[in-house]
């Protein structure tokens, strides 16, 4: 699976994309948020979507909205945004207190089947 790092400015994702390699995915970029991402997902066929932060912020609610990938956030403390706001926003994955590099591929597949169950319901909808 291409995955996208998506990490803030400060933050060493170095372990990170070791666990994410060691999973057996490939990395296919990186960014941090303010650089933007949602234009780079269908330039590098991105396929996942994991955030490496501090805490979930409004504004990146508002374009994690937008993708239609499966997403994993890591993130080191709650904040203030409520974790319903996280889910609704198509977060498939909500990790508070960082991420250890043992559940990395637990968590991935994790957020692979609620997508899919996800998306399954929206058809069944439309």
């Amino acid at each position: 699976m291409r995955v996208l790092l998506i990490s803030e400015a400060q933050r060493d994702s170095a372990e990170l994309e070791s666990a994410i390699v060691a999973a057996g995915h490939q990395l296919a970029g990186r960014c941090d948020f303010q650089s933007g991402f949602a234009y780079r997902l269908a330039e590098l066929a991105i396929e996942l979507v994991i955030l490496n932060i501090e805490a979930v912020k409004q504004e990146m609610l508002k374009e994690l909205h937008l993708l239609a990938v499966p997403m994993v956030i890591f993130a080191e403390r709650q904040g203030e945004i409520e974790t319903d706001a996280v889910i609704n926003s198509g977060v498939s994955a909500y990790v508070v207190d960082g991420f250890k590099g043992a559940r990395v591929s637990a968590v991935i597949e994790l957020a692979q089947a609620r997508f899919k169950q996800l998306e399954g319901l929206k058809m069944q909808l439309s």
